[in-house]
């Protein structure tokens, strides 16, 4: 008996000097890396490597917590998310283009106006030929040019029923008439302002 509880001891698992003892995981940690963020989080979870100020309010960077962490992982998905996105409809942009082209040329065309019932008036006196010649093609200039915008306004419309392409498609071709058109009106005021008196 003496012999078998000798031999059993010498081969018990927990008294063998080559035995490994068991370790458990949750007793010891694996140490984990220390990021450090801004208390005020003011780079939206930028997060860093070493202690430190924060470049915006200067604060000292403080280690960051779990939650943080979490937080600024789902920030700065958030923003790549929005960075892929585009920012403005091109057909918003192109329409607002638009409407400020029109804007000027409308204050142009108030200014072409006045300066041709001004040449008009002048035309009752002007003597000779040539500057008859030369009052006519002015006025005839300026009704031109006030007759293609009062045009492109009765037949221009919003392209809201249109689809995206064809919409585009429409809004550059409007864009595109809008601008000759503000050049007619530039050059007959130019014109009508150097007529001889």
């Amino acid at each position: 008996m003496f012999v078998m509880l000798a031999f059993a001891c010498k081969n018990d698992p927990k008294t063998t000097a080559n035995s490994t003892p068991s370790t458990n995981l949750t007793e010891t940690p694996m140490p984990q890396k220390v990021v450090y963020i801004c208390p005020m989080d003011c780079e939206q979870g930028k997060t860093y490597d070493q202690p430190g100020q924060c470049p915006v309010c200067k604060m000292d960077l403080e280690p960051a917590t779990s939650e943080q962490l979490r937080h600024a992982v789902t920030e700065i998905a958030t923003a790549a998310e929005t960075s892929s996105l585009p920012t403005t409809d091109p057909n918003k942009t192109l329409e607002e283009e638009v409407n400020a082209l029109h804007d000027e040329v409308m204050k142009e065309s108030s200014e072409m106006e006045r300066v041709g019932r001004q040449i008009k008036e002048e035309f009752k006196t002007v003597q000779g030929e040539e500057k008859r010649k030369a009052y006519i093609k002015a006025i005839a200039e300026i009704s031109r040019a006030g007759f293609d915008m009062m045009a492109w306004m009765r037949d221009y419309h919003a392209p809201t029923d249109l689809p995206p392409a064809e919409a585009n498609r429409y809004l550059r071709e409007q864009k595109a008439s809008m601008i000759k058109i503000q050049a007619a009106v530039k050059k007959a005021l130019e014109d009508g302002k150097k007529l001889p008196k």
